[in-house]
């Protein structure tokens, strides 16, 4: 049996592990405000004020105003959106992160990702196309800089943004 309070103190302790409430560079800060467990399932959409982490079973759609979370053992039928994202477990759908996708070692992602920043562990598989839009100009700049981004050869964008392989150097 747990203790009064134990259940929620594990709680916001994995929460604290996967950056709830702290700010620093990589992690997410807000309010875990939905969460399906292991050996549960949810059928629907689902709109979220705040974030949500999935250990169980999700078919639908997904819309949070701050972060996802697919634990290991979540399996995910659905198109997400949100602000950030962390995926561990497998998603079947798209995904729309406003700021950063993680995927970490085991995920498995049948869909394309937009976002921002994409992080890739080894040992992810990841089955779709990623774009990645450029960063909204600051105000005051002046047309014609590039925001100290530099350009390869063929004119494309070297941000340094993506922490993966491209897809075209593979050779297949």
């Amino acid at each position: 049996m747990t203790a009064p309070g134990g259940a929620a103190r594990a709680i916001r302790k994995e929460a604290m592990m996967f950056g709830f409430g702290v700010k620093k560079e990589g992690a997410f800060e807000g309010r875990l405000n939905c969460m399906i467990g292991e050996e549960s399932r949810f059928r629907g959409d689902i709109s979220i004020s705040g974030s949500a982490r999935i250990d169980g079973e999700f078919e639908g759609t997904i819309v949070a105003t701050e972060s996802i979370i697919v634990g290991k053992c979540g399996v995910v039928r659905a198109d997400v959106q949100a602000r950030d994202m962390v995926v561990a477990g497998a998603v079947a759908g798209n995904l729309r992160a406003h700021d950063r996708v993680e995927l970490h070692a085991g995920a498995r992602v049948d869909g394309d990702i937009e976002t921002r920043t994409l992080i890739v562990d080894e040992g992810v598989t990841f089955n779709g196309k990623c774009v990645m839009p450029e960063p909204v100009a600051a105000v005051g700049s002046q047309a014609g800089e590039d925001g100290g981004h530099s350009r390869g050869e063929d004119g494309r964008s070297n941000t340094g943004r993506a922490e993966t392989a491209r897809e075209d150097s593979y050779s297949r």
